[in-house]
């Protein structure tokens, strides 16, 4: 029985980018197994979590303790986007980006409104001029929501910018975004 946790420690130990504690690492897992593994969240959120949403949020905190990044999948209306805004509000220091559908512009800034009110958001829509402006101004921001196509569109200008895990995948990006 094979384990999502087990997938991920499979492929750190097959890669050769990456060194790490594996007493540190069988530790995690041994509390991931048992429904141990808790984490905080911040005072920057503000709202109440189902069970199976706080493990999700939980299982977030723990892929970027081992330096990953994670999806969330499963149908909608579980609250995948509370479970990302609690996420996002407890990274210190940090800018965040969300590329969305267009229909879901707004939607995630009225979330990070109730959820979130006191994280700086802005939307990165709207003409060229501005996008680049806010693009160039990013970390006065805690978190960037844009549209799969006006990341498409800008994508050298975000590429131009060393945000920090961001900047290799958006690099990527530019390949897989014409």
């Amino acid at each position: 029985y094979i384990t999502s946790f087990d997938i991920i420690l499979l492929s750190i130990t097959n890669s050769n980018d990456f060194t790490f504690d594996t007493n540190g690492i069988n530790n995690l897992k041994t509390q991931f197994k048992n429904n141990k593994l808790t984490y905080e969240i911040t005072d920057n959120f503000i709202g109440t979590f189902r069970n199976y949403q706080y493990k999700g949020f939980c299982y977030l905190k723990t892929l970027e303790t081992l330096g990953f990044g994670g999806i969330l999948g499963d149908e909608m209306g579980l609250g995948k986007t509370i479970q990302t805004i609690a996420f996002l509000s407890s990274l210190k220091n940090s800018t965040s980006f969300i590329v969305e559908p267009s229909s879901l512009l707004f939607n995630w800034k009225r979330e990070f409104e109730k959820f979130a009110p006191s994280l700086k958001v802005t939307l990165v829509n709207g003409q060229k001029k501005f996008r680049i402006e806010t693009i160039h101004n990013a970390f006065n921001y805690d978190i960037l929501i844009t549209t799969y196509s006006l990341l498409r569109n800008d994508i050298n200008d975000y590429a131009n910018i060393n945000y920090q895990m961001m900047n290799s995948y958006i690099k990527k990006l530019r390949y897989f975004l014409i």
